[in-house]
């Protein structure tokens, strides 16, 4: 349970580091281009947030809960500068293939840098707290009687 919830957690901070760079580069066009924008602008933001939620997670429950659990915790994946290269390149490579796959069609343009921060942050957060969330860190902890010996 306790991989689990860092597992969660690691990809709670990238989804929201990539709603924090939305909702940024959002203020910097609605400031610069205050006249061409309406009273209900800001529903992107809220409909980005809905969207990139469901496919974040459904990618956390699909692909990172096994990797979670199967790649070994003592494994070179696991150091934070390789970690994060492989989050944010999948984080692309993922939006590249969602794309070609159901939308063709749509400009993805500034979406891959979104992306790639979104992979980027989810692996680097589940790196450096990989050994906080280890099961084996809470088998290695004395009970209380253990501790009064």
């Amino acid at each position: 349970m306790r991989r689990l919830s860092g597992s969660i957690i690691s990809t709670f901070a990238g989804w929201s580091a990539g709603l924090l760079l939305i909702t940024y580069w959002h203020l910097v066009a609605s400031y610069r281009h205050a006249h061409l924008m309406g009273r209900g602008h800001w529903i992107f933001v809220v409909v980005y947030a809905v969207v990139s939620a469901v496919f974040v997670f459904s990618i956390w429950a699909v692909l990172l809960v096994p990797l979670y659990f199967l790649v070994p915790r003592r494994w070179f994946l696991w150091r934070w500068p390789v970690c994060t290269l492989c989050g944010a390149l999948s984080g692309v490579g993922l939006l590249l293939w969602y794309h070609h796959v159901f939308e063709p069609q749509a400009m993805i343009g500034s979406y891959v840098i979104v992306a790639a921060v979104i992979g980027g942050v989810t692996c680097f957060t589940g790196s450096m707290t990989r050994n906080q969330f280890s099961d084996d860190r809470a088998l290695a902890q004395p009970t209380a009687e253990e501790s009064k010996n």
